[in-house]
């Protein structure tokens, strides 16, 4: 089996919508063409034979299943996805679709959705996002399958519709178990992968030489079309999503005033804005005379910063012989910034409201630690600090799961020593 080593994307929600939220996002003028690929993988067992009880049944076992995953849902204070997540999640599920159609009917014991899952068994984040791909589609299929029979059950419980329905019903409830049953380690031994290390955006500033980011704001200014935005990201690290919405800028006297709308917004994760104050003199002369009549509002499509960034890459990160590229991202950006707060003495919360990310904890992915003489220095801050605003308070409280990993660490260095 061939094994495809997905890029590096974010892991989101696994499932969406409740019992009676029908296909959100999924529906579209193609959707002819997925319930058609849908119905060539479920293989729709027939209802002949089974008692008014036994159909009564397969529907109470789909109510309760995604009971059961509205309340994974809840406990993990999860949101409706926002409308990149759900474009996203709509593409990739095609992808699977797609891939699952080309497996063979004698493909052994697992559906052949699960047999497509394992094909990006390799890389973790890959796996992880395109299952979560795979739970949303087939949840939204048994979401729109139980309203089916909820209309047709007023129209007479014994039609042959009906009946089809509630097996169809059964079918895709029993994928959707299968599918959220299905581990990382079942689909490796399935696939035969081998695990690859992920690739970290942070991995590029361990690579890089010293400074490449005044090669790139040197650069980038030459650009009459992004100068404006790839000096916002790299003055501010914002995400890709954050500056395709716009970011907004102002002149206050000496300073000049910041506000990023955010992105991967939950209950308890992300803030909604963020402000932040940068000395007018970090400011070349171009910007600033663009801000004298007044407020103005700066954005980039992703897709296209994303190029953009990318064909800087050579340019920043110079190469000699045959070292591979380093390639320039948002991402990278959005690392350094966190690096460089780090290393000039900025607490965690300090950083997480910089990110605009709700908790505390959460800046402690971002960036590197102190590690080597390269990282040993003060760094210049264009933030002024102590100047930063959030739409909520940043939760400084740990996780239950980072306390204990902290505890399991203090425990390992504790019973190292003589």
């Amino acid at each position: 089996m061939t094994v495809a080593n997905g890029s590096e994307v974010d892991v989101e929600n696994e499932g969406f919508g409740g019992e009676n939220s029908g296909r959100e996002g999924f529906a579209s003028e193609e959707s002819e063409d997925d319930d058609a690929a849908f119905a060539k993988l479920a293989l729709q067992a027939s209802a002949d034979g089974l008692n008014r009880q036994a159909h009564f049944e397969v529907i109470l076992a789909a109510r309760t299943l995604m009971r059961e995953i509205a309340q994974r849902r809840k406990k993990r204070q999860d949101t409706k996805p926002g409308t990149a997540t759900e474009e996203k999640y709509k593409r990739q599920a095609k992808l699977l679709l797609q891939r699952a159609q080309q497996v063979p009917v004698d493909s052994g014991s697992f559906p052949s959705l699960c047999v497509a899952l394992a094909d990006y068994a390799a890389s973790a984040n890959s796996f992880y996002t395109m299952r979560g791909a795979a739970v949303w589609v087939v949840q939204g299929k048994v979401a729109e399958l139980l309203s089916q029979q909820d209309r047709l059950q007023r129209g007479g419980s014994a039609t042959q519709a009906w009946v089809d329905c509630v097996a169809a019903l059964g079918v895709a409830a029993q994928l959707l178990r299968d599918i959220l049953g299905f581990s990382l380690e079942s689909a490796r031994a399935l696939s035969g992968a081998v695990a690859v290390a992920p690739k970290s955006k942070r991995l590029v500033l361990k690579k890089a030489e010293d400074g490449w980011r005044d090669i790139y704001f040197r650069v980038t200014a030459r650009s009459s079309k992004y100068r404006h935005a790839a000096l916002l990201q790299g003055l501010c690290g914002m995400r890709p999503l954050e500056l395709e919405r716009g970011v907004t800028v102002r002149r206050r006297g000496a300073m000049v005033a910041i506000k990023i709308l955010g992105a991967k917004l939950r209950k308890t994760a992300g803030q909604e804005w963020r402000g932040v104050f940068i000395s007018a003199q970090r400011f070349p002369d171009w910007f600033l005379q663009d801000l004298e009549s007044g407020q103005k509002t700066y954005s980039a499509p992703r897709a296209a910063m994303r190029s953009y960034l990318k064909r800087l890459s050579p340019l920043v990160f110079p190469i000699e012989g045959k070292q591979p590229q380093l390639m320039l991202s948002s991402y990278v950006l959005r690392h350094v910034i966190a690096t460089d707060l780090r290393q000039a003495g900025w607490d965690s919360v300090e950083i997480a409201q910089v990110l605009g990310e709700r908790r505390a904890e959460t800046s402690r992915w971002y960036g590197l630690r102190w590690r080597g003489a390269k990282f040993r220095r003060s760094p210049e801050i264009a933030i002024e600090r102590g100047t930063v605003e959030t739409a909520q308070p940043v939760v400084r409280r740990e996780s239950d799961f980072l306390a204990v990993k902290k505890e399991a660490k203090v425990g390992k260095k504790k019973s190292a020593k003589p």
